[in-house]
């Protein structure tokens, strides 16, 4: 049995990317094929130990952007306010970094509203729409912290960030500016940027912020941008 499941940690995903059938995807978008390809294309993924950051991560496997990194030996940092979520990673990734706490711009304290449902719940209630206030189901005051906080208490020296994920409910553009990318600087960044659907204006702020700290935008993935450090894939984009 452990020889098996070891199997089916380092060939699954893999094999989930190569199916020429549709595939298998673990984002709720297939978020997770696009920055699989994008590390592949640059021999990032066979023999590389990469980390990943999960901020909002809500669930190990429903709807999640590392799940296939995952199964690819990444290791990485899960942070969620919900402790049910945090309690699923404890149980599905217990070598990763999986802490219960909320994500800000600076630490303070703020009413976290949850909700029924998949990864709703938030910080911002000018976020949700009204029926999705019909289901908050509770609310309590928690300890927020900035991004650079966290990531310097919780993310080994040895490690630096090749994959960031935001998907904050509505804080995701306050957290995202309040990076210190002189010190931390993802290969990728995955954020939820406008609505579903929606058509990019020319002007977006967390485009242009992005760009101005030399990422390109490369793709969109329902509600998910994503970005690349143009100074390490400048061939690729």
């Amino acid at each position: 049995m452990f020889r098996i499941k070891k199997l089916i940690q380092s060939k699954i995903g893999k094999f989930i990317v190569q199916n020429n059938y549709g595939g298998v995807s673990f984002s709720q978008h297939g978020e997770d094929l696009v920055i699989y390809k994008i590390f592949e294309s640059a021999g990032l993924i066979d023999n590389y130990s990469g980390y990943y950051v999960d901020l909002g991560g809500h669930h190990p496997l429903r709807h999640s952007n590392t799940m296939l990194l995952h199964l690819q030996g990444w290791s990485g940092l899960n942070i969620d306010a919900n402790q049910d979520s945090i309690d699923a990673f404890d149980h599905f990734r217990p070598n990763d970094t999986n802490i219960c706490a909320g994500v800000s711009d600076k630490t303070e304290t703020l009413v976290f509203y949850s909700i029924d449902g998949d990864g709703m719940s938030t910080f911002d209630p000018d976020h949700l729409s009204q029926e999705q206030k019909n289901h908050i189901y509770k609310t309590e005051q928690l300890q927020c912290h900035a991004a650079n906080e966290l990531f310097e208490r919780h993310i080994p020296s040895s490690k630096k960030i090749d994959y960031l994920n935001i998907d904050l409910e509505g804080f995701d553009q306050k957290v995202l500016t309040a990076i210190d990318f002189s010190m931390y600087r993802p290969k990728i960044i995955s954020i939820e940027l406008l609505g579903w659907g929606t058509i990019l204006p020319d002007h977006v702020p967390t485009i242009e912020f992005l760009t101005l700290h030399q990422y390109a935008f490369v793709s969109r993935c329902g509600l998910t941008s994503i970005f690349v450090d143009s100074t390490v894939f400048a061939q690729h984009t």
